[in-house]
């Protein structure tokens, strides 16, 4: 029930302004320093969030990783033990350098998605809705399979047949991008093949793959860098087909759409966090929700939308591919909140993708597209971390900025001496005196409990108030909420 009238008076302590990055232990700049070097005279990003005094380092990490690398936008979250205790942005939300990035800004994840459908594909088979052993298409077999589509042009190769859905979830479904090229992204020349306009859609683009031959027997492993197990497959076996399939399957086997299913059964509202921290990305910058900041890549490509239409060629990232047919592939955006819960909660890679966690080892799992980058990292100790930036390594034989960065922080994570701070930094910022633009970042909070409304902040989230000379008085009837000052809890409403 709604509090017949709620009074805030909120004083709550200030957070230490952030100051330049003050000198740390010698082994943290030898760490930092020896992994991320930016050249001499450049100016400090902009920074957004909350400050942790505790973890400068990370600030200075950030700053020197994205400097050395040339990346305008990039996020950082990391939580200890189940906590979130630092989420910061750095750099810009435009390319015209005009509003900094929030630390709530959303981006694609690419690749990144596939742990999310991994994790509501072990859901329903949980729910005894799906088996791993179950084949992934119908295609006249002795046991019936899952998705009933007919092959463009014929059946491609017979071993179709025996694709199941645990060869989809390990990458071993018989796909080698290497070997035939990545036929998700052939979005032309299947339409231009099956006489449809482009892009022809999800549904299309898997018929017109199962009329393509596969590149090795499925189930067969990989090989290990001494060529074993006997028989494995030395090639590429990583395939974005195996998780536009799958999203195929949650849909279909669910009955829901991809996105409902996985806030009401993977990201849940359990977790604390507005469901509107993730959903399915868009294609032109036009349609893109407003958190999130531009992609930094100028190669152009033909848009896949209109390709016969002269001139044809768009920047890569707005229209030479269809974002939003990469739904169980890579289609998601999301803030870094989100992805924290995730890995607190489920394997984020192989073995056992998207199963509850179990056991804490380090695992993670990257995504790149052209202008993004991301991260997810699981660790033994209970840190989780994730890494948004907007753009990718395009140098030949370059190294990913994910593992970059994977290998620069896991350096000083491990290297010890952290103080770890007790509190948590996330949730949807409020102060009742600001008066500029409201977006509900610590930079840029609501500045009225009237604008708790479930576009902006669900049910079962943060509400975190700053300390304020102004007060606000009224009604709230947004059930589920925790309201929080910087020195912790106020009130839980509706539990």
């Amino acid at each position: 029930m709604p509090f017949e009238s709620v009074k805030l008076d909120v004083r709550g302590a200030k957070a230490k302004k952030p100051m330049p990055h003050k000198q740390l232990g010698s082994i943290f700049l030898c760490i930092v320093a020896g992994v991320w070097s930016p050249s001499l005279g450049v100016a400090q990003l902009p920074e957004s969030g909350l400050y942790v005094p505790e973890l400068d380092v990370f600030d200075q990490a950030m700053q020197n990783f994205m400097q050395t690398n040339g990346i305008e936008a990039g996020v950082l979250g990391v939580m200890k033990n189940g906590n979130i205790v630092y989420l910061r942005g750095f750099g810009w939300r435009d390319h015209t350098h005009t509003t900094p990035l929030p630390e709530n800004a959303m981006m694609r994840l690419a690749s990144v998605t596939k742990p999310v459908t991994a994790a509501g594909i072990q859901k329903l088979i949980d729910a005894r809705m799906i088996d791993p052993l179950d084949f992934a298409f119908s295609l006249q077999q002795p046991a019936p399979g899952l998705l009933e589509y007919d092959p463009f042009g014929g059946l491609g190769d017979s071993r179709l047949r025996s694709i199941t859905v645990q060869h989809l979830l390990t990458h071993t479904g018989g796909w080698d991008r290497a070997v035939a090229g990545d036929l998700t992204y052939r979005e032309i020349r299947i339409a231009s093949d099956m006489n449809v306009i482009s892009p022809p859609g999800r549904v299309n683009t898997v018929r017109w793959i199962m009329g393509q031959p596969l590149q090795y027997n499925p189930g067969t492993p990989p090989c290990d860098n001494n060529g074993n197990p006997p028989g494995c497959y030395a090639g590429t076996q990583y395939s974005n087909i195996g998780y536009l399939l799958l999203g195929l399957i949650l849909e279909q086997e669910s009955g829901m759409d991809y996105i409902s299913f996985i806030r009401r059964h993977v990201l849940t509202e359990s977790m604390w966090f507005p469901a509107s921290e993730f959903e399915l990305g868009r294609t032109f910058p036009a349609d893109r929700n407003l958190r999130e900041p531009w992609y930094d890549e100028d190669a152009a490509g033909i848009n896949v939308f209109d390709p016969y239409t002269i001139p044809n060629f768009v920047r890569r990232p707005d229209g030479s591919w269809d974002h939003e047919a990469r739904v169980g592939q890579g289609a998601l955006i999301a803030s870094a909140v989100p992805l924290l819960h995730y890995l607190e909660t489920y394997t984020v890679n192989n073995p056992n993708i998207g199963a509850p966690l179990t056991q804490r080892i380090l695992r993670n799992h990257g995504g790149s597209l052209a202008g993004t980058n991301t991260l997810a990292r699981q660790r033994p100790d209970g840190v989780n971390y994730v890494l948004l930036v907007n753009k990718r390594n395009l140098a030949a034989g370059g190294v990913s900025y994910s593992t970059q960065f994977l290998t620069g922080f896991d350096a000083v994570l491990d290297a010890g001496g952290i103080s770890w701070p007790a509190s948590t930094v996330d949730g949807t910022w409020f102060d009742f005196a600001y008066g500029g633009v409201e977006e509900g970042s610590y930079n840029r909070p609501y500045n009225s409990m009237d604008d708790l409304r479930p576009s902006n902040v669900g049910s079962f989230s943060k509400v975190r108030i700053k300390e304020s000379s102004s007060r606000w008085t009224g009604v709230i009837d947004q059930p589920n909420l925790r309201l929080m000052t910087l020195k912790g809890e106020v009130a839980t409403i509706g539990l």
